[in-house]
């Protein structure tokens, strides 16, 4: 009987690492325990409801049923048929990388005087502001800050000269930071 109520409350998927495969190509999903997703370089939460997981952060929610190969069905991902992956291998600090490129690694800090609203970039990934840290990485023009506590908030990123250009995510409109410290700076 105990076996019976365990299976019942399992996810139907259990969390990992997952290569999908459907009519638009193929997709990484990860899944935390902690209840962290990345669902085809989108950092969004989910959860296990029944046979489906739900992901939230993106536009709108996502419930995404799970049949028994295990695949994904449902809407945006019509059919995606998912096999184990392995989890890469870190990217050591020293190795360049598309991810985490050179021209962000430092402290920014916001253009206008008198704000005092600071942003680290390490080139191991990690980043701090005054009141939060965790992880960074850069897809496609999209900065990613995973934070500590598992949200992740996406920003569309360029450099405008000496200047990091941010949007999106929860920001009302542009921020401009200017560099003030080279990525070995401990200060924030």
């Amino acid at each position: 009987m105990l076996l019976l109520v365990l299976l019942l409350l399992a996810p139907p998927l259990p969390p990992g690492r997952y290569l999908g495969t459907g009519p638009g190509g193929t997709m990484v999903l990860e899944l935390g325990a902690d209840g962290a997703a990345v669902l085809g370089g989108a950092a969004l939460r989910w959860r296990a409801e029944g046979d489906a997981l739900i992901f939230e952060g993106g536009p709108a929610p996502l419930r995404l049923r799970v049949d028994a190969g295990p695949c994904l069905v449902g809407p945006v991902v019509e059919r995606l048929c998912l096999t184990p992956a392995p989890l890469p291998a870190p990217t050591p600090w020293w190795r360049l990388s598309a991810e985490r490129p050179p021209a962000l690694w430092g402290a920014w800090a916001v253009a206008e005087p008198g704000d005092a609203f600071t942003l680290r970039l390490d080139a191991d990934g990690a980043f701090a502001t005054p009141h939060a840290r965790g992880r960074w990485h850069l897809a496609e023009g999209t900065l990613v800050l995973t934070f500590d506590d598992g949200e992740a908030v996406l920003y569309r990123a360029r450099r405008d000269g000496a200047f990091l250009r941010l949007e999106g995510g929860d920001l009302a409109g542009d921020l401009v930071l200017r560099p003030v410290a080279p990525a070995s700076d401990p200060s924030l």
